[in-house]
């Protein structure tokens, strides 16, 4: 999967409009970035990978790029 494609996959998650995320965001900046968001990435990472993310590696996600990481 591209970066573009995490990007545009993690936009899904949030529900935020097509090309708004960058990577080097901050995350503390996203409105939608909150608990049902952490909650929603998460299920979709386990979803897709099988990979389950602790909630203390999602609180560690400073930037959209750390988030990015969680994304196969």
């Amino acid at each position: 999967m591209t970066v573009d494609e995490k990007l545009a996959l993690l936009e899904e998650i949030l529900d935020v409009d097509e090309g708004e995320l960058k990577p080097e965001m901050e995350l503390d900046d996203i409105e939608e970035w909150d608990s049902i968001g952490k909650l929603s990435l998460m299920a979709e990472v386990r979803k897709r990978s099988g990979v389950v993310i602790a909630v203390s590696d999602i609180n560690k996600c400073q930037t959209v790029q750390d988030v990015i990481v969680f994304l196969e």
